[in-house]
């Protein structure tokens, strides 16, 4: 008798497996780079695609595209380690899902509501982080706007001596 599972497979690890598959085949919109200049006045060139991350091993940027210009909120925390980006409610694209390899300072990153009318985007890092600088800017169709976050590592702290 067909019971509606595979042998010995539960049709959720079945699910799980097959959108792990296909999430490692698909090519990913996030892409790691070196950056060119140090400098705070560096800007990324536009993009046509979704988000990018810029990474050196103690500076990551980190690109969330929006549909329209808004007000935002960055802040730095620990324990764990995250920079938190709170939004109002507006349509956020973000890069594709990291797997199990962080790129640059960035190990993860997620979206959701986090109060009635706001959202937040959680970025997990791989340490302790300052946000050295933020910028929005307009998108090519005048519309849609980037929000870029640039995370560097936080300095040690000094030992007593």
């Amino acid at each position: 008798m067909y019971s509606g599972r595979l042998a010995g497979v539960g049709f959720r690890s079945t699910l799980i497996f097959a959108a792990v598959l296909a999430a490692l085949t698909m090519p990913g919109r996030l892409q790691a780079q070196q950056f060119a200049s140090t400098s705070a006045s560096h800007k990324a060139k536009p993009a046509d695609k979704a988000p990018a991350a810029k990474i050196e091993t103690t500076r990551t940027r980190f690109i969330i595209n929006l549909e329209r210009h808004v007000d935002f909120e960055v802040s730095a925390l620990t324990q764990p380690n995250r920079v938190l980006v709170d939004l109002p409610d507006v349509k956020v694209v973000l890069p594709d899902p990291l797997g199990d390899t962080p790129v640059g300072l960035i190990k993860s990153f997620r979206h959701g509501v986090s109060a009635p009318g706001k959202s937040r985007v959680v970025i997990d890092v791989t340490g302790p982080v300052v946000v050295e600088r933020t910028d929005i800017e307009k998108g090519p169709d005048g519309k849609s706007a980037k929000l870029t976050v640039d995370i560097v590592s936080a300095p040690k702290p000094r030992q007593p001596s």
